[in-house]
């Protein structure tokens, strides 16, 4: 796998997610999927992650871009051809496209995941953290051999 295909997956993956989101709730309208447990709710994050920097869209447009070029320029000079760091930074690299993509389009980010004690977030957010902790799991890896 490479990173430009996992980026296109995980770029629809999340953007159909928030498509649907959009279409079935309302702005604030919350479905529990499991009580007490896991809801679906609708809310619309002008911030990054947890609301911070709310009313920065323009800092944290720039911020994102800078990511991207980032993770690109990691990419094309470290980490090409390692299965672990492609996976994790095309999950990164879609992720950060993903609420971009939200944030430029709708001036906000669509969050949903409700797990009622943790502040609602989206897949982009989960495939980040995946993404990270991928390529953490690949270093610790790399540094006991």
């Amino acid at each position: 796998m490479s990173l430009i295909p996992i980026t296109i997956l995980v770029f629809f993956c999340d953007w159909l997610s928030k498509f649907l989101v959009q279409r079935n709730l309302s702005p604030g309208e919350s479905y529990a999927l499991v009580d007490n447990v896991l809801s679906l709710t609708h809310l619309r994050n002008p911030g990054a992650f947890f609301g911070l920097l709310s009313g920065e869209a323009p800092l944290i447009i720039f911020l994102n871009f800078a990511i991207i070029v980032l993770i690109t320029i990691i990419w094309l000079k470290v980490m090409r051809g390692k299965w672990q760091y492609e996976v994790g930074l095309g999950m990164i690299l879609g992720g950060t496209l993903g609420n971009l993509w939200d944030r430029i389009g709708n001036g906000v980010v669509i969050d949903f995941v409700d797990l009622n004690l943790w502040p609602v977030f989206n897949l982009a957010d989960v495939f980040l953290c995946i993404g990270v902790g991928i390529i953490i799991f690949g270093l610790i890896k790399q540094e006991l051999k």
